[in-house]
């Protein structure tokens, strides 16, 4: 979850430097200033850093690990 000080139509996800689309995989949500990112059925591709991007100077980046099973 990534939270604006402000509402913000323009926030868009990034995956590995790429903008995310919303789908039946990767749930994204707005509700006036919090913004939230769900990713269903995780795999190893899932790994990564996932950005959040507000505005061209607000954005936070966050590193994912995914284990695989033993």
């Amino acid at each position: 979850m990534a939270e604006t000080s402000k509402p913000s139509k323009s926030a868009t996800w990034l995956h590995k430097g790429k903008p995310m689309k919303a789908s039946k995989k990767f749930v994204i949500t707005s509700d006036k200033t919090e913004h939230k990112l769900e990713i269903k059925d995780i795999t190893l591709t899932d790994a990564g850093d996932y950005t959040f991007k507000a505005s061209e100077t607000e954005e936070s980046t966050v590193s994912l690990t995914v284990a695989g099973k033993h």
